[in-house]
């Protein structure tokens, strides 16, 4: 649900193409950006207190302002990068770091060591070295991996398998196929043999003794 709060903002100019970011103790750091005539909007550092909603402008050391720049908040570190410098009106590829604690302009940035349980690799102080994690697989998994590695298909590719059973199965449609068609030639060549056969004056008991004898 949004909430109206009204805050006196004496003394700041309003602005567009400012960067803000939110710091840890909620506090809202506000750098640069233009007026409506693109001349440069001050205080150049405002920072809104959200705990009593209350407008602060730390004195820092002067600096020409920018606008349409970008801004990170690393630890407590604001990063501000590119942008367009507000008197020249000339585009900037320089980078300026804000310490958020004392207001001062810095040359870079120092991070206290942290570890942390959930983290992959964890660096010691003291050595220096890069401790992995140990993984402990148990007996059942261990022993149903190396069944799987050491069957054959699991070492061949997927389409090679495709193929593998695409031919199989060619194969064996071929085999019903040559099957069917011998024994239907086989068939339809005693059928031939038994319409001339040289029975056509022989009585009818002749007859049949030659084709029980022709058909087997």
């Amino acid at each position: 649900m949004w909430k109206y709060t009204k805050i006196d903002a004496e003394g700041i100019d309003p602005r567009s193409g400012h960067t803000a970011v939110l710091a840890s103790d909620n506090r809202i750091i506000v750098y640069g950006g233009v007026r409506d005539d693109n001349s440069e909007a001050l205080p150049q550092l405002v920072v809104l207190d959200t705990n009593d909603y209350k407008w602060i402008a730390p004195k820092i050391e002067e600096t020409e302002s920018r606008a349409h720049h970008m801004a990170n908040l690393v630890n407590d570190y604001m990063i501000i990068s590119f942008g367009k410098f507000s008197k020249s009106n000339s585009l900037s590829n320089e980078i300026q770091i804000l310490d958020t604690r004392t207001y001062e302009w810095v040359d870079s940035i120092s991070f206290e060591p942290t570890k942390s349980a959930n983290s992959i690799f964890l660096t010691s102080n003291e050595t220096s070295e890069t401790v992995f994690p140990t993984y402990v697989m148990s007996d059942d998994l261990s022993s149903g991996s190396d069944k799987g590695s050491n069957s054959f298909f699991s070492k061949v590719p997927k389409y090679f398998q495709a193929v593998i059973f695409c031919l199989g199965g060619l194969i064996v449609i071929t085999i019903i196929f040559l099957t069917y068609y011998n024994i239907r030639r086989k068939k339809k060549a005693k059928t031939r043999h038994l319409s001339v056969l040289p029975y056509t004056n022989c009585n009818e008991e002749a007859k049949e003794d030659i084709i029980r004898e022709y058909a087997h």
